[in-house]
């Protein structure tokens, strides 16, 4: 099983979490990375994972 960790606070992470719940910060995965990721606001309806290879990258959240 491939482990994920939360960029803003390190948390261990479950791929069945959609936020952590350490930092509350919102969580998803990242396809064009294969990763689950911490996301913060970047925008209207935009988020921004604070990866180094993430690049800046846009995302947008699918409704659960």
């Amino acid at each position: 099983m491939q482990m994920f960790h939360c960029a803003h606070c390190q948390h261990l992470l479950c791929f069945e979490n959609v936020q952590c719940v350490r930092c509350a910060h919102p969580l998803a995965y990242l396809p064009d990375l294969d990763v689950v990721g911490s996301l913060k606001p970047a925008g209207d309806e935009v988020w921004q994972a604070p990866l180094p290879h993430a690049a800046g990258r846009l995302y947008r959240l699918c409704p659960n």
